[in-house]
C-alpha cells in the first residue's frame, strides 16, 4: 500500500492522479474539506469496500480519540477512483520525458 500526503495544486494534481492511476490501478483519494492536500491509498490486491472501511473506522475511533483524529470525518471525504475520476481523462502521465516543473510555479 502506498500512503502518500502532499498540498494539493490544481493543475499538477490531475497529472499526479493520471500517473497514481497508471501506475497502481484505482485507488482511494482522501481530500482535506479546503483541498489542501491529499492522501492517496494505492496498491491494495483489491480495494476495499465502503463497508469494510466503515467497519474498520467503527474500530478506529476509540484508538484514535486521544489524538483527536476524526476518522470519521476524515473517511467521508474518501473517492474511490473505481467510481468515477476527478481529472481529464487525456491528461498526461507524469514521465522522466515529460514532467512539467513549470507547473510548480503556480
Amino acid at each position: 500500500m502506498l500512503l502518500l500526503t502532499r498540498f494539493h495544486q490544481v493543475k499538477l494534481y490531475e497529472h499526479e492522479s493520471a500517473t497514481y492511476h497508471a501506475v497502481f490501478g484505482d485507488f482511494i483519494n482522501v481530500t482535506a474539506n479546503n483541498n489542501s492536500n491529499r492522501i492517496i491509498l494505492a496498491g491494495y490486491s483489491n480495494i476495499p469496500t465502503e463497508q469494510q472501511i466503515a467497519q474498520r473506522v467503527t474500530q478506529l475511533v476509540p484508538l484514535l480519540a486521544p489524538y483527536d483524529v476524526d476518522i470519521k470525518a476524515i473517511s467521508q471525504r474518501m473517492f474511490f477512483t473505481k467510481d468515477g475520476k476527478d481529472w481529464p481523462s487525456d491528461t498526461k502521465v507524469l514521465t522522466d520525458q515529460y514532467s512539467p516543473a513549470n507547473l510548480l510555479n503556480f
